[in-house]
């Protein structure tokens, strides 16, 4: 089967609405993630974001696999103020 890259068949506008739309609910100030990328980062030069966002995704179509990269996430446990043996008081 051939695959025509995201850029080339038409995406590539939508992906840059989809980024500004995104941009637009990123909150400023918040710890990264494992990546170590800050929102604020995207925000500051959302072209640039764009483009080699689209180019990861480029890649990731061609290739048909996902970096190993991707598949990794991190979850922390924020508790709230009250009782920590209940489960319901944690984030």
């Amino acid at each position: 089967m051939t695959y025509t890259s995201f850029s080339s068949n038409g995406y590539l506008s939508i992906f840059i609405m989809l980024f500004k739309t995104t941009e637009k609910a990123m909150k400023s100030r918040k710890a990264p993630g494992v990546d170590s990328i800050h929102a604020e980062i995207f925000k500051a030069d959302l072209s640039t974001a764009t483009r080699v966002l689209t180019n990861l995704f480029d890649t990731i179509w061609d290739k048909e696999t996902i970096p190993s990269d991707l598949n990794k996430g991190l979850i922390i446990k924020i508790p709230k103020k009250s009782n920590l043996q209940v489960c319901d008081n944690w984030r």
